[in-house]
């Protein structure tokens, strides 16, 4: 079970990795068609919209990546000081009875993201499930 999730993680992160790039060339390409219109005094928007396309949908798996991310690491089984695998969920270790402390900081403030609606905590300067910035 806990080699499933390091591979699961694993591949969340080359995906996101991947879709970071592609959402780096994008900006890139947009920086540079937006120059040369400025610079020719054309400004047509029909010329960037593939990368700006492109962009849209490597935010979008970053974002689905992000998330998958925090599920994998929160149900990333722990082990016991006896060495028995134990998850968040438990309260005693199966493999020796001890109390399982799980320490699980739910203390902080919290608020939605003011772009994709994401519970986040107040203090955070980016969302991180999107990457927008915060008020």
């Amino acid at each position: 079970m806990e080699s499933i999730n390091v591979m699961d993680l694993q591949k969340v992160k080359s995906l996101m990795k991947e879709q970071t790039q592609k959402k780096s060339e994008s900006l890139i390409k947009i920086g540079v068609a937006c120059y040369e219109q400025v610079r020719n005094n054309k400004t047509t928007i029909p010329d960037i919209n593939e990368a700006i396309t492109t962009l849209k949908n490597a935010d979008k798996i970053i974002y689905y990546c992000n998330k998958r991310m925090d599920e994998l690491i929160v149900k990333a089984p722990e082990k016991c000081s006896c060495g028995h695998t134990i998850t968040s969920e438990d309260k005693f270790c199966g493999g020796c009875g001890a109390v399982v402390n799980v320490k699980i900081n739910n203390d902080l403030e919290r608020k939605n993201c003011s772009s994709c609606n994401e519970d986040i905590v107040v203090s955070s300067n980016f969302c991180p499930y999107c990457g927008y910035i915060q008020n």
